[in-house]
């Protein structure tokens, strides 16, 4: 992969080659982590995906407006998170709508997820765990999407029309990185995944860990991310108590 970033003519951003480097090591960690359901090992809420939700597999019906989803082959269960991800980072450009309302469509995306998973499933689902899967996968998915679809571009194209395009997501990721420090909080949610399932298997062999109590995403959330994203969260209050819960 770094050969394919070495090779694009139009993009240079020494932080990809260190994303390179740590997806690289973590994969593996990361797939455990948010792949499977709870009696699986998975450690975070799961639930159906689509897999590959992005605009140009969006149709809108011309009569009423109703849209249709298209594209399914990668749909599968893993962390809802992974295709909220996926809708704002495939927004071409530091400015657009989607990177602009990040925070908006954040919020809303868990509310909504929340009141259609209903009480029983989503009583301990937090605002706190929906950002930082977010997060997690914002570090996976931009740059292996992106980099798939842009090396096999130049390779085939030659400076084709939709090498623009990707030249506009290469810019959304590395904007959403450095908004989010990525690497940093991916780094720190997995190993904490990591530590907590083999605490958890040092007082029961067979224990897969268990799903983040709100205690944990919560302070998590604090340990992890900057001032300045739990404040565009709206999620400031009780950080030194959040962290004691952690």
């Amino acid at each position: 992969m770094r050969k394919y970033i070495s090779d694009l003519p139009w993009y240079d951003e020494p932080l990809m080659f260190s994303m390179v480097d740590w997806l690289r090591d973590n994969q593996a960690r990361m797939n455990d982590l948010m792949y499977y359901p709870a009696e699986c090992g998975g450690q975070v809420h799961t639930t159906f995906m689509h897999g590959d939700y992005r605009f140009d597999n969006f149709f809108f019906r011309e009569t009423n407006g109703e849209m249709l989803l298209f594209d399914f082959q990668l749909s599968r269960e893993c962390c809802p998170e992974m295709d909220l991800a996926w809708f704002i980072y495939a927004s071409p450009g530091k400015d657009s709508a989607c990177i602009t309302s990040e925070a908006k469509l954040i919020k809303h995306y868990y509310t909504e997820l929340k009141f259609k998973l209903g009480p029983d499933r989503a009583a301990d689902y937090t605002l706190e765990e929906c950002v930082l899967m977010y997060v997690l996968c914002l570090s996976q998915v931009g740059l292996l999407m992106t980099l798939g679809h842009a090396t096999m571009d130049t390779a085939h194209r030659k400076g084709g029309r939709s090498i623009e395009l990707y030249r506009g997501m290469f810019e959304s990721m590395v904007t959403l990185w450095k908004r989010w420090d990525c690497m940093n909080v991916a780094e720190g949610i997995v190993s904490h995944g990591l530590a907590r399932r083999k605490a958890a298997q040092a007082k029961d062999p067979e224990s897969k860990g268990g799903v983040l109590t709100p205690a944990e995403a919560r302070g998590l959330f604090a340990k992890l991310v900057s001032k300045e994203n739990r404040e565009r969260m709206g999620l400031t209050e009780n950080r030194e108590r959040r962290l004691t819960e952690l």
